[in-house]
């Protein structure tokens, strides 16, 4: 009982809410905790793709309160994986009020590797660790804020005062298919390039995140894990 009507006031104020959660017991966990909801309130699916898939939704996504929630996976690799699918993404972003990122990681690296990829719309980081109950609990403190619902400046992004520069497309392809391990020789193929240029483009935007190699990138994550 205490669930649904923490809903039903989350969604009287949200309006719509578009769930991006890999894990399927966390899929499972989210429709259970809407499940007295009207089912056009809220989407849960496992990736952007599946969220863009949705023409009907998607189509409808211009909801003046319209809540994004995604929850990184534990494990490094996917969670930078997600993040630079979802910088593929801006222009769907614009569609929603706020993005709320729920993350194993700390707040500080979360938000770095986020101004890397080019994320530019309003923002709130949740440290993962709480049951769905609570996450919706602050959720809905945070919609009883005035959010503004245009993109911070991009200077506005960094808690700590950094400035990253955004990862150009072919970076964050480059780094891409290096973190989804596909083969050099595949990737000469898919980009119609030359190895010495991929591993430049991967380079670049390593450094960009402040990372020697992929391996640095990873280990910087893994480091900052629950510490916040």
């Amino acid at each position: 009982m205490k669930n649904n009507a923490l809903n039903t006031v989350l969604l009287e104020r949200v309006k719509r809410i578009s769930i991006i959660d890999p894990c399927p017991y966390g899929q499972r966990g989210w429709h259970y905790l809407f499940q007295s909801t009207n089912p056009r309130d809220f989407f849960v699916g496992s990736s952007m793709l599946h969220l863009c898939a949705n023409e009907a939704w998607v189509s409808h996504s211009h909801s003046p309160s319209h809540y994004l929630i995604l929850r990184l996976p534990s494990r490094a690799q996917q969670a930078i994986l997600m993040l630079l699918q979802l910088s593929d993404f801006t222009s769907v972003l614009l569609h929603f009020q706020c993005l709320v990122v729920i993350t194993p990681f700390t707040q500080k690296v979360t938000r770095h590797i986020l101004t890397g990829c080019g994320i530019q719309c309003v923002t709130h980081i949740i440290t993962s660790g709480h049951s769905l109950h609570d996450l919706c609990h602050y959720i809905s403190l945070l919609s009883q804020q005035t959010i503004h619902p245009h993109p911070y400046p991009k200077t506005s992004l960094s808690e700590a005062n950094e400035d990253v520069p955004a990862l150009t497309p072919v970076e964050r392809k480059a780094l891409q298919q290096a973190l989804s391990e596909i083969p050099m020789r595949h990737q000469v193929r898919l980009n119609n390039s030359v190895a010495k240029t991929i591993y430049s483009r991967r380079r670049s935007a390593l450094l960009k995140l402040g990372a020697k190699n992929v391996l640095d990138i990873l280990r910087i994550l893994i480091l900052n894990k629950y510490n916040d």
